[in-house]
């Protein structure tokens, strides 16, 4: 009685039973790929980390760690470079101006190629796409002129908060650049960093 009674109930509800089915198969599919793009994601940004040497952490220090000091800790495994920034007033933003790293946290040029010049500049991307700027416009910082010549990013900056503690990124108001060790120095001896 079972055995026909089941095939019965079966043909009488197929379209119940096959939106199921599907249903399931739909579930089933969505949740696989939300996991296998999770561990693309995850992968390419181990690579990301690994290809612009993201720090691993950052500390300051009251007083110029001498020289020994460094290897002490060189010694340990640990990588150490100095970064050291300076903000500008440029029409009516913020911009932190920091030296081409050449160790940790380095830039990933996007649009363009990164500066060599004494007067070429590299800026954070969306900075100048919030302000208009485009590789091969001029841009005047502390009564200096510069060319842009790359648009890019550097990790500790992805989302560029001038403090830690603003609630959000304003890339209209604040952004980075990154110029020539020997620029820098030029920049700083104008005496007008904010």
């Amino acid at each position: 009685m079972l055995q026909r009674r089941l095939p019965r109930i079966f043909r009488r509800n197929i379209t119940s039973y096959l939106a199921l089915f599907l249903l399931v198969m739909l579930s089933t599919f969505f949740i696989i790929s939300m996991i296998a793009s999770a561990d693309t994601i995850t992968q390419r940004l181990a690579q990301y980390s690994e290809e612009v040497c993201v720090e691993d952490g950052e500390f300051s220090a009251y007083m110029p760690l001498e020289e020994s000091d460094v290897e002490e800790i060189e010694k340990e495994g640990f990588c150490l470079e100095e970064q050291f920034y300076t903000d500008y007033e440029v029409n009516d933003s913020t911009l932190r101006v920091f030296e081409i790293r050449e160790k940790i946290n380095l830039i990933t040029i996007t649009d363009g190629e990164l500066c060599r010049g004494s007067h070429e500049i590299c800026l954070e991307r969306q900075y100048a796409k919030a302000r208009g700027l485009s590789v091969g416009d001029d841009l005047s910082i502390a009564g200096q002129t510069f060319r842009i010549t790359g648009l890019g990013c550097v990790p500790d900056y992805e989302t560029p908060l001038e403090n830690l503690t603003d609630p959000s990124a304003d890339s209209q108001f604040f952004g980075i650049a990154v110029l020539t060790e020997e620029v820098v120095e030029t920049l700083r001896e104008t005496g007008e960093a904010r």
